[in-house]
């Protein structure tokens, strides 16, 4: 199997954008360009809870999320062992993903196979909102089985993928040390768990302090 497509919005330095990969995609550019950005959002996806690092407010785009803002990254799986939905029922079934087929010619995805070079394709989307009052950032990963608006925090709660299915994928990540999750400042583990140690303030003044600097 393999990521054909990835949908960010809201994620990082991107409003909005859309990634088309092919067998063997390289990421090739100069710094700050969201070649790290595409990387963590396909962690967020496809990775095991374990290597997912934990959110803040700057990792939403312009890095002052209001209640309404959401995260949203879909991806778009491909390459199963068959392109028949019954031969994939690990995947394809009650309580799982709904098939979809995908034109790679024009990216076009469909609900019904209208031409015989479809691919048979999955979507695995994450959404994630800035809780103000904990200062902290909940996340959900699910079957994205429409392309209808939906929050998954204010409606009932969409089809999960289950972590075996995360593995079947593949995905692995190795990390960099990057130096600011060393540092004591504003997006830092250090400093959430130092002001959680404390309870030193309410969250809207840490966000009106934070601002102030």
């Amino acid at each position: 199997m393999r990521v054909a497509i990835l949908d960010i919005r809201n994620f990082r330095g991107i409003r909005e954008g859309s990634v088309h990969f092919k067998d063997h995609p390289v990421l090739i550019g100069a710094n700050n360009t969201g070649k790290t950005t595409v990387i963590e959002a396909l962690t967020l996806l496809l990775g095991r809870e374990r290597m997912i690092r934990e959110l803040t407010e700057h990792d939403f785009f312009g890095s002052t999320p209001q209640p309404a803002d959401r995260i949203k990254l879909v991806a778009t799986i491909t390459n199963f062992p068959s392109e028949d939905p019954y031969q994939n029922t690990d995947w394809f079934r009650d309580g799982r993903g709904v098939p979809k087929w995908l034109d790679e010619t024009n990216g076009k995805i469909s609900a019904v196979r209208t031409d015989l070079a479809s691919k048979l394709c999955c979507q695995i989307g994450a959404q994630a909102y800035f809780d103000r009052d904990s200062l902290s950032v909940e996340m959900v990963r699910y079957f994205h089985d429409h392309d209808s608006p939906m929050d998954p925090f204010a409606e009932d709660s969409p089809v999960g993928v289950p972590p075996r299915l995360i593995k079947e994928i593949g995905f692995y990540l190795v990390r960099a040390s990057r130096t600011w999750d060393k540092v004591f400042s504003w997006g830092s583990e250090l400093f959430r768990r130092t002001l959680q140690a404390a309870a030193a303030q309410p969250s809207e003044a840490i966000l009106a302090e934070r601002d102030r600097l």
